[in-house]
């Protein structure tokens, strides 16, 4: 119990990020990392075609590990656990689309904002 218990709190971790990372949550998504890091480290075209790839090859894993978690979930919660569980995944959603659009409009204007760019900064340490 303690395992799957583990597994779905480490699953759930990683569609988090992926999902704020696919959502634009003051994160770039993988082209525009993959630009960054070409600019930073000067990647020739081949490293670029690889560092592609791999970021293609692990979105794929992640939603297999998405579909294999949800998957799982709805084996072990009773009926009403899971509407209470769809409900929640339902919010987050919207939540993450909500911030999403903040950062837009944050943005619309062409300036970053302190929010922004302190998330900036974070991600980069």
């Amino acid at each position: 119990m303690k395992t799957i218990l583990t597994t779905s709190l480490l699953i759930a971790a990683i569609s988090i990020s992926t999902a704020s990372l696919a959502q634009g949550m003051g994160r770039m998504d993988s082209e525009q990392h993959l630009q960054r890091l070409t600019e930073r480290l000067q990647l020739d075209e081949g490293q670029q075609s690889q560092v592609r790839d791999m970021h293609q090859r692990h979105q794929q894993q992640h939603q297999q590990l998405r579909e294999q978690h949800q998957q799982e979930m709805q084996g072990i919660l009773n009926e009403e656990q899971q509407k209470a569980w769809q409900q929640m995944r339902e919010e987050r959603q919207q939540r993450m689309e909500q911030r999403s659009k903040r950062q837009g409009s944050d943005n619309m204007d062409g300036k970053r904002s302190k929010k922004s760019e302190r998330g900036d900064r974070q991600n980069r340490s």
